[in-house]
């Protein structure tokens, strides 16, 4: 704001003494005072201000938009976040399920009511299902760190966020 204001004020007369050569060959040589005031002329003031105005303008709606930029990733991550929280769930669901289901097979084939080869289907499907899990926690931390890096705290623990993926997004306020 300074700078616009500054921008259509007159300049500032220079005042001074100047001395050249004082004392060679024991003449007085040149010596003297000087004033220097610039006068701008055609309205260069008054475009030089609005030239001003016009980059504060600009540095103002730069402050918005990158406040609407660091809202925007803000409220990404904490999605991304709430998805990944959500996906770990139902991953952990998915490998209680399995492993419960593997079990019985395996209680049926011990007593007799199951053949060998249902045990062995169940058993890939429980690897892939615990390999999933595996994916969903390395998600879930990676999104929790893009989240604190988008809130600038690096260090910031991972914590139960509020709120489910398929909520409205909320009001964050950039304060």
């Amino acid at each position: 704001f300074g700078t616009a204001m500054q921008a259509g004020t007159h300049p500032n007369p220079v005042i001074g003494y100047e001395a050249d050569t004082v004392g060679s060959s024991r003449t007085r040589n040149y010596q003297g005072v000087y004033v220097n005031q610039t006068i701008k002329t055609a309205n260069k003031l008054g475009l030089a201000r609005s030239v001003a105005n016009f980059d504060l303008m600009n540095a103002q709606l730069n402050i918005r938009k990158t406040r609407a930029q660091i809202t925007s990733r803000v409220k990404n991550q904490y999605f991304a976040v709430l998805v990944a929280q959500e996906n770990l769930i139902i991953s952990d669901a998915l490998v209680r399920f399995s492993n419960e289901v593997y079990r019985i097979q395996v209680d049926k084939l011990k007593g007799g009511e199951a053949t060998a080869y249902e045990p062995v289907q169940l058993r890939a499907i429980v690897v892939q299902t615990r390999a999933n899990l595996i994916a969903a926690e390395n998600r879930y931390i990676s999104a929790w760190k893009q989240l604190a890096a988008a809130l600038s705290v690096p260090d910031m623990p991972p914590v139960e966020l509020a709120g489910h993926s398929d909520m409205l997004a909320p009001e964050i306020r950039y304060q």
